[in-house]
């Protein structure tokens, strides 16, 4: 059948040799082009594009199929159909195209590769169902893209590139396949309507900022594989309300404000956690319960890593655990701290002594006094020494610009804590860092220097 082709001008392309233009039907359809092999005009020739096995493939004798960087730049039509012989779709192809709706691929879809913001800020579209065979989407791919509803990644994607998804304010499911690598920093972030996500097994690491501001996010399952979650990874999350480790779990590394900001009411930690960056579970206000008792390598909490949880009532740190950072626990009252046996070792002398000085400072390192409405009165720390031997520490009320603790020894008579009249720092604000990596020394009245404690600016 001879079909009569009109050819229509788009914002035509800056780049030069781009392979296609668009062409419609002179049939009066005013549902938008349909970008297909015979819609497609090669601009160096005046017939339509060659449609047959060896023009799609790009091999000798036919033109290579890729669809060029800016390509269809602010595409004025409704739908497109991305040809069957297509392997990569360029960068920024059609980015701010308002008027695309829908995108499809033709059956038997060779497509790899969307480039970095190819439907960048194409904000009407509602629409995309990508077949078996894509590995790759770039940067930036689907930024903006506000009315997308859902996406479902084939398996076969390996790499989701940085931005890939962020901004689509209505996305509400998210599947991610067994073959992904890597899931890029910020791919989801500002997805408010995203409901559920699903991480296989495999994946190894979420980027700095991935999940932030998913404001309808209720539960994370961390796969069995997963090593470090990023910076900021699921900052915002405003209704995240559990986190749920996998058995025998190899998660490592948490990073700073990964959580924080959450509805999370109790962590579980698994075994293999090492770090707790700073501020990584800050205005968590709904958590009640921290156990890292199930931890075997874990070394620091961060700076303020559980600060302004205002609603924390019991942690229980690990034995392993030697660096706390300063203000880790700030802006709460009534918080129980147990640091079991061999926790904090460095607070403690050659014969497991932990005398009052720095047992205070310890106290001042971990809360602060704050101008907000929490003060940390109530609080109570419990210190049990290598030897076994326990101190406990309750702050009784606030005192000038300090708190004041009562502490009672192996059970003995509970007494004020203070400082000695002698007793003064080499470096001042020394727990200011956290307790590791310098030192700190006790001057007694009969002028000797004893190693106390350790600490970090």
């Amino acid at each position: 059948m001879i079909r009569n082709f009109l050819m229509v001008l788009l914002a035509t392309s800056p780049v030069l040799g781009a392979y296609y233009t668009c062409v419609t039907e002179a049939n009066g359809n005013t549902d938008g082009v349909s970008v297909t092999p015979r819609s497609l005009r090669h601009k160096s020739s005046t017939t339509a594009v060659d449609t047959s096995t060896q023009a799609q493939s790009g091999e000798p004798g036919g033109i290579s199929p890729d669809i060029n960087d800016k390509e269809f730049y602010k595409y004025r039509e409704s739908s497109v159909e991305i040809p069957k012989g297509v392997k990569k779709i360029g960068k920024e192809a059609f980015a701010d195209s308002r008027a695309l709706k829908q995108v499809t691929f033709q059956a038997g879809s060779r497509l790899r590769e969307i480039g970095e913001r190819a439907f960048y800020g194409c904000k009407n579209l509602k629409g995309i169902e990508l077949l078996p065979g894509i590995q790759f989407i770039g940067e930036r791919a689907f930024y903006g893209c506000k009315n997308l509803k859902g996406i479902e990644f084939p398996e076969g994607v390996q790499i989701i590139g940085d931005n890939a998804f962020g901004g689509c304010e209505r996305l509400e499911k998210v599947s991610i396949p067994a073959s992904i690598q890597a899931i890029g920093a910020g791919a989801f972030d500002g997805c408010c309507q995203l409901k559920s996500v699903h991480i296989p097994k495999g994946v190894q690491s979420i980027g700095n900022s991935t999940f932030a501001r998913c404001l309808s996010l209720k539960s994370v399952d961390i796969p069995a594989s997963m090593c470090e979650i990023g910076e900021k990874a699921f900052n915002g999350c405003l209704f995240l309300q559990t986190i749920n480790f996998a058995p025998r779990s190899r998660l490592a590394t948490i990073e700073s404000w990964a959580f924080a900001s959450c509805a999370l009411s109790q962590i579980k930690f698994s075994a293999r956690v090492e770090l707790i960056g700073d501020h990584a579970f800050s205005s968590c206000v709904n958590l009640c319960n921290v156990d890292f008792s199930e931890c075997k390598r874990l070394k620091k909490i961060g700076t303020a890593a559980f600060g302004n949880c205002r609603k924390l009532k019991e942690v229980v740190l690990s034995a392993t655990v030697q660096e706390i950072g300063s203000c880790a626990f700030s802006g709460i009252d009534g918080v129980s701290i147990t640091c079991p046996q061999g926790s904090l070792q460095s607070l403690y002398d050659n014969n497991g002594q932990c005398n009052d000085d720095v047992v205070l400072d310890l106290l001042t390192h971990l809360f602060p006094v704050s101008t907000k409405a929490a003060t940390g009165v109530g609080n109570e720390v419990t210190l049990i020494s290598p030897r076994g031997k326990t101190i406990v520490c309750k702050c009784v009320g606030v005192n000038g610009s300090n708190l004041q603790w009562e502490c009672s020894r192996n059970g003995a008579e509970p007494y004020i804590l203070q400082h000695s009249p002698s007793y003064e720092y080499v470096h001042r604000d020394a727990f200011l860092g956290s307790l590791l990596g310098g030192s700190a020394t006790q001057r007694s009245t009969a002028g000797l220097n004893k190693k106390i404690g350790s600490f970090r600016d």
